[in-house]
């Protein structure tokens, strides 16, 4: 393969997720705080979610929303942004490792040119399309802003200031739903591709156990960060049959994501077992083609014997949930 071809799709990998509507937002916010140089994006979120504790403060007292404006209510609030505050910058920075990996070593593990095509445009359907990852982020921030309200508060009168906390929380962490669709995307076009192997042990190859790693990352922080949302939701109100729905709204992509990731895995693995099988099958049938085989014949056919069974042998998938070596 074109090396050249690699390195372009690679640098395409970085001008993509730079030019993302999450890149593009955080970084206009940090020029605004650094006064023209760029503010780190700890500064920025805190900010940001400093602002938006004020601004529904703001509402809720000129609503005449009591309710939301004592003290127990404010510290309330200050819990969920904290939480908005380290869902967005984990977030962003498993994102930012993942394309990093993507980039750097996934591309160089694709067979042929048109794999790298399919692999970029996967790439620019989802990294490319800002005007998704704004609607993406806004329909996530208000469905998740008022279940959360109703599953807090099932008997009080609606609170826009309150609301309006959420809704902003949630539209900010709605960069984790848009990597989390786009790795749903990403598992499903991986059955498609055919990446490099160890023929001989194809569940041990670095690509396939790095690949795993960063999913399982994935799934790990949002399996705390869903374990979060509901330890806040049950401490700051009232649990009641609305944490159903959002259970069900938080665990789904997890465990689809967990389901797709190692069916893909599954896949790439068997291809290249069945391909290394049929490989030794052939060669073996070649040798016993010969009439009279010798003795070293003979010694030869049984240790390819051994070696297909040995391939034969090795694991069939590759566990997300399982630490690599």
């Amino acid at each position: 393969m074109n090396i050249q071809t690699q390195q372009d799709a690679s640098q395409m990998m970085i001008e993509l997720y730079q030019n993302t509507f999450v890149q593009r937002y955080w970084g206009a916010i940090g020029r605004f705080m650094g006064r023209g140089k760029q503010a780190s994006l700890w500064t920025s979120v805190a900010f940001v979610m400093g602002a938006t504790l004020l601004l529904g403060i703001a509402v809720s007292t000129l609503l005449g929303e009591t309710q939301f404006t004592t003290l127990k209510a404010i510290l309330a609030n200050l819990m969920w942004l904290t939480y908005g505050t380290l869902m967005i910058l984990v977030s962003i920075s498993i994102n930012t490792r993942m394309v990093e990996f993507l980039r750097q070593r996934f591309v160089r593990s694709l067979e042929d040119e048109d794999q790298i095509q399919e692999f970029l445009h996967w790439a620019t359907q989802w990294f490319g399309n800002r005007r998704a990852q704004f609607f993406i982020s806004l329909i996530f921030g208000i469905a998740m802003a008022l279940l959360t309200f109703y599953s807090i508060y099932p008997a009080t009168k609606f609170s826009l200031g309150q609301t309006l906390i959420f809704f902003l929380a949630f539209f900010h962490i709605g960069v984790a739903i848009y990597s989390f669709l786009s790795l749903l995307a990403f598992a499903l076009m991986l059955n498609r591709l055919c990446l490099i192997l160890f023929p001989d042990d194809p569940a041990s190859s670095p690509i396939l156990l790095q690949l795993s790693k960063h999913l399982r990352d994935y799934l790990l922080v949002f399996s705390f960060a869903s374990a979060g949302l509901l330890l806040l939701d049950s401490f700051t109100g009232v649990l009641n049959p609305n944490v159903i729905l959002l259970v069900v709204s938080v665990w789904t992509p997890i465990l689809a994501l967990f389901i797709l990731g190692n069916q893909a895995f599954s896949l790439q693995i068997m291809r290249v077992k069945h391909e290394r099988m049929e490989q030794l099958q052939f060669e073996i049938r070649q040798i016993s083609d010969v009439n009279q085989p010798d003795k070293d014949t003979l010694a030869h056919i049984t240790s390819l014997l051994n070696f297909h069974d040995r391939v034969k042998a090795t694991r069939n998938s590759l566990d997300l949930l399982q630490k690599s070596v």
